[in-house]
C-alpha cells in the first residue's frame, strides 16, 4: 500500500511539473515540448505502476477500490504541497526519479559549448 501511495504521489508530482508555473518555480524557465511529454509519459507510467501492488495485494475488485482511495490521498497531498508549501514540493521533487531523468534530458539537450 505504501509503494502504491509513493508511486501515485510521484505521478502527481510529474503532472504538477507539467504546468508552466510550477516548472518555472523549479527550473526558472518554460518546459520544452520534449520535457513536457517526458513528464506526461512518466506520470502515466507511475500511475499505471501504482495499480499493480494494490491488485496483487487484495485482488482486482478490492485492490482497485483501495487504489482509488490511495490515488485521492496522493492527489490531496500534492495539491496541499503545491498550494501551501511550494518549497517543500520542490524538495520532494528532487527525490523523484523524474527529476533525475529530466536533469539528464536537459544535460543531453544542451549544445556542447567547448566545440567551436
Amino acid at each position: 500500500m505504501i509503494i502504491s501511495f509513493l508511486l501515485c504521489s510521484a505521478a502527481f508530482l510529474h503532472f504538477t511539473l507539467c504546468r508552466k508555473a510550477e516548472y518555472k518555480r523549479v527550473y526558472k524557465g518554460a518546459p520544452t515540448p520534449l520535457e513536457f511529454w517526458a513528464l506526461q509519459v512518466l506520470a502515466w507510467v507511475f500511475l499505471l505502476a501504482s495499480l499493480y501492488p494494490m491488485v496483487a495485494l487484495r485482488g482486482a475488485e478490492i485492490g482497485t477500490t483501495l487504489w482509488f482511495g490511495v490515488l485521492t490521498l496522493a492527489a490531496m497531498l500534492v495539491l496541499w504541497l503545491t498550494n501551501y508549501w511550494p518549497w517543500a514540493l520542490h524538495q520532494v521533487w528532487r527525490l523523484c526519479p523524474g527529476s533525475w531523468f529530466l536533469a539528464g534530458l536537459k544535460k543531453a539537450s544542451k549544445p556542447n559549448a567547448e566545440v567551436a
